[in-house]
């Protein structure tokens, strides 16, 4: 006879699934999700342009909307150090639904699909689409529908071409008729997927602080909510194997709709912080700005940055594409964010220091966050004088400290400014 596992018996006996608030709020800052941070619902607005100048493009760049996990690997590595313990009868009371939790939570992903968009990463989308419509208004309703057209870029995951879709969703909830000038979706895998680019240096570093006795402390405090402690002291990566929890914890949010399995009481309160913490530092060397004097993590966008430089050069020389969105993943809005040097990540580590959240704004939640966008508009006046000002999960935003507005305090450039201000 086949042998069933204990959280098999569970699951099949598990209730119906509930679907949490429908509405995408912003995660409370004390929840800790690092890159996994739902997109929210922010505050959006717009700096009115200098008198005479009137809005003739807008492109962005942008990470896809709330997923479910990318692979079942977290899931099945939990699944088995769990078995391994109730084999040896390590497991807490607490523990004793871990692994029911985790396999209803499968069941949620497997009825859309593995690193497919979840109910609120549309949501998210749908709501930036309909924000667009609305505070664009003028700008896209001016567009000549017989020659003018809107481009939108993705990579060939099904999560960026899903977000496109509920984007264009959103513009039409947003009241605008756009059909015409919708350009079929293109793919670009070689402008918009960048790869793991940490220097040696930077792995070193955040092997050193997953090594330290602090994270180590937290997350053998995570692995006793679950495990005995004998069972906790005998694990070999006690980090690791909380991260698989903590990826489980971070991911939930963006599965709201689909599940009401959140694995929050898996992970006390005191122990969100060094374990987002832990997630953002290796982030911050893969993808963010990384360690002073290096290049590595920011020279795959360079090629973007040029493409935006081209794209806006190719609508004031007469192009008729008179917007452009790309979609895209958290290892693309990171490094781009770190190359222009976008509010939160401009600044590196000293070599031989450790990246630390005392001593560095950059946040995961904030250049990895879900649907998270930078956003270019340009203006032109009668004289065909061009200004390009940007806009930061849809907030005003200066450019670095290098680049020279307009006017003093102000948020508008020169196209040739920011050319050279940004290399």
């Amino acid at each position: 006879m086949k042998n069933v596992k204990p959280w098999q018996t569970c699951a099949a006996a598990a209730i119906t699934l509930v679907a949490l608030a429908s509405s995408a709020t912003a995660a409370e800052p004390e929840h800790d999700y690092a890159n996994q941070t739902p997109y929210g619902t922010p505050d959006a607005s717009v700096q009115a342009p200098p008198e005479g100048y009137q809005m003739f493009f807008l492109e962005t760049i942008a990470r896809h909307g709330a997923r479910s996990l990318t692979s079942d690997s977290p899931e099945q590595d939990a699944l088995q150090l769990w078995q391994r313990a109730s084999d040896k009868g390590g497991i807490t009371e607490l523990g004793k639904t871990f692994a029911r939790d985790v396999v209803q939570f499968q069941q949620a992903e497997d009825e859309f699909g593995y690193g497919k968009l979840s109910g609120l990463g549309r949501e998210e989308w749908q709501g930036i689409g309909k924000r667009h419509a609305e505070t664009y208004a003028e700008f896209f309703t001016r567009l000549d529908r017989r020659d003018e057209s809107i481009a939108s870029v993705t990579t060939s995951v099904e999560r960026t071409k899903q977000s496109a879709k509920a984007m264009h969703e959103g513009l039409a909830e947003g009241g605008l008729n756009l059909d015409s000038e919708l350009a079929p979706l293109t793919q670009a895998d070689d402008l918009l997927r960048f790869g793991n680019q940490a220097s040696s240096a930077g792995r070193a570093m955040t092997e050193e602080i997953l090594d330290r006795d602090a994270i180590r402390e937290r997350a053998e405090s995570v692995l006793r909510t679950i495990y005995v402690p004998e069972f906790v002291d005998n694990i070999k990566d006690p980090v690791d194997a909380a991260l698989d929890v903590y990826k489980l914890y971070s991911t939930a949010p963006g599965m709201a709709k689909e599940t009401d399995i959140t694995f929050a009481r898996y992970v006390p309160q005191d122990d969100r912080e060094p374990l987002s913490y832990a997630t953002d530092a290796e982030t911050f060397y893969q993808y963010g700005p990384g360690i002073e004097g290096e290049t590595n993590t920011t020279e795959n966008a360079r090629p973007l940055l040029d493409d935006f430089f081209k794209a806006l050069d190719d609508r004031v020389a007469g192009s008729s594409t008179a917007a452009v969105y790309r979609f895209a993943h958290g290892e693309t809005t990171m490094p781009f964010a770190a190359l222009i040097k976008a509010p939160g990540s401009e600044q590196q580590t000293p070599a031989g220091e450790r990246f630390t959240r005392g001593t560095n704004p950059w946040r995961g939640a904030v250049a990895g966050r879900l649907a998270g966008n930078i956003e270019w508009t340009a203006f032109r006046n009668d004289q065909n004088k061009i200004l390009v000002t940007m806009r930061y999960n849809e907030k005003p935003v200066k450019f670095h400290d290098g680049c020279t507005p307009t006017s003093d305090d102000g948020y508008f450039y020169r196209v040739s400014e920011l050319k050279d201000c940004l290399g």
